[in-house]
């Protein structure tokens, strides 16, 4: 997939992290993600937070993590270069590219 990011019109959904991290069950809060890989990291390098968004994998991520864990976790564990990255990811890039409002 990162590959792709050299096609300026890719864009990129930022998955729920419990599914590709271990999860206890039943699932309980705080949800750990110990072992999930730096996708979001690396998908920040190859594409620019411009071109990626978040997306709560809903409905797996009900039975998986939870909703609520699902967008908690990457806001808080995910290393973002700056506000401004975390900002396009979780809302900028979706309002551009979806002209929402218009």
């Amino acid at each position: 997939m990162l590959a792709l990011a050299k096609y300026p019109t890719v864009y990129m959904k930022v998955p729920g992290l419990g599914e590709i991290s271990t999860r206890a069950m039943p699932v309980r809060t705080p949800f750990p993600l110990d072992d999930a890989p730096p996708l979001i990291e690396m998908a920040i390098e190859a594409f620019g937070a411009n071109r990626l968004m978040w997306g709560s994998d809903f409905p797996p991520s009900a039975g998986r993590e939870g909703y609520g864990n699902a967008l908690r976790l990457p806001m808080q564990q995910v290393g973002f270069v700056s506000q401004t990255d975390r900002d396009w990811v979780f809302g900028k890039t979706a309002e551009t590219l979806w002209k929402f409002g218009e």
